[in-house]
């Protein structure tokens, strides 16, 4: 808020303490031209972004009460990810005394319109929202009935079409490349990426990166892609047909996530293919897949979603402090990790 009110006090030629008090609505404004001169004052500062609001005067204070997490996801589907980010903010937030409210909006999948949400709470009773995308796609509608509410919000891992919205992101450009360098100094030279076929932020982003990453390392990288709002089966159907038109072509595959990773050992394991063996596998690595890394390291990039998680909290902060929204999405980096699915290339 500082800045505000420093760039206010310039432009505007009068003390800082004046602009404070006309954006607190503080002292008297029983006069015309004092008035005016408050009314212009915020009307300034909101075009640079400032709100005033309970959430600043809660954040400030220590004594925050609830935030909100608001997600969409097809109906009947289930999205891991979703408690990974939830499980961190809850986690901080209680820190603070304060809650940590879900409110899901289901997705029908022949649509890709919003169902009727299930009401926990209003919205307008919150401090915040926290939204992030689990299905790959945020009916627009929905977007823009968030960014109306008038309340502090930051996007995880989605880049939103309002141009004052506030994001961040998972970068996994550098752990990309070191995954494909990994590939390449095994033995592997023609490879492919399982993914979906939407253009959700980790969708687009994973698929450039494998494609710079995969041309840079001096790899043949054929991407296969499933659309997820066709039916439940579409993951089954892209790994089959990786399997029955590109192995053992390729020997080494790239998947989304760890459905895609578990589907593919399942059908791989019927046809009696080893892994990794004959077929080495990486994929994309959530946070809630820890324990299981413990007994069984796999190969493929750490999805940085607890360090995600904390700067969204941090740009919550400084939002509800009535610094700007907007801006560029903040960009967390993933790392990548060497496991046992990984091997030298078979001999061709």
């Amino acid at each position: 808020m500082n800045d505000v009110i420093d760039l206010l006090a310039k432009e505007m030629e009068l003390s800082p303490r004046t602009i404070y008090r006309a954006l607190r609505n503080q002292g008297s404004e029983a006069r015309p031209s004092v008035a005016r001169r408050a009314e212009e004052i915020r009307r300034r500062a909101a075009n640079l972004g400032y709100r005033t609001n309970v959430a600043a005067r809660s954040i400030r204070e220590g004594n925050f009460k609830q935030m909100v997490f608001v997600t969409a996801r097809f109906d009947h589907g289930y999205a891991p990810t979703l408690s990974n980010y939830v499980m961190v903010l809850s986690e901080l937030l209680l820190q603070r005394g304060c809650h940590l409210l879900l409110e899901e909006f289901l997705i029908d999948r022949r649509t890709g319109k919003a169902r009727q949400p299930r009401k926990l709470f209003s919205e307008r009773a919150a401090d915040g929202i926290f939204a992030v995308v689990s299905a790959g796609h945020f009916p627009p509608e929905m977007e823009t009935a968030l960014s109306e509410l008038d309340l502090p919000l930051v996007w995880l891992n989605h880049l939103p079409s309002a141009p004052d919205s506030s994001a961040v992101i998972s970068d996994e450009s550098a752990a990309v490349t070191e995954m494909c360098r990994h590939l390449a100094a095994l033995g592997h030279r023609r490879i492919a990426f399982l993914t979906l076929d939407y253009e959700h932020y980790s969708a687009g982003h994973r698929k450039t990166e494998m494609e710079r990453a995969a041309k840079e390392a001096g790899l043949d990288l054929a991407v296969i892609r499933t659309n997820e709002s066709s039916g439940q089966s579409s993951i089954r159907k892209t790994v089959n047909c990786f399997l029955d038109d590109h192995f053992p072509h390729r020997t080494a595959a790239i998947c989304y996530n760890r459905e895609f990773m578990e589907v593919l050992r399942f059908e791989a394991a019927k046809r009696g293919i080893p892994i990794p063996g004959r077929l080495s596998v990486c994929h994309f690595i959530s946070i809630f897949e820890r324990q299981v890394l413990m007994e069984f390291p796999l190969s493929g990039v750490m999805l940085p979603e607890e360090r995600m998680a904390r700067e969204a909290l941090k740009r919550m902060d400084l939002i509800a402090a009535g610094h700007p929204c907007g801006g560029p999405p903040i960009p967390v980096p993933a790392t990548f990790v060497t496991g046992e699915s990984t091997v030298i290339a078979p001999a061709e």
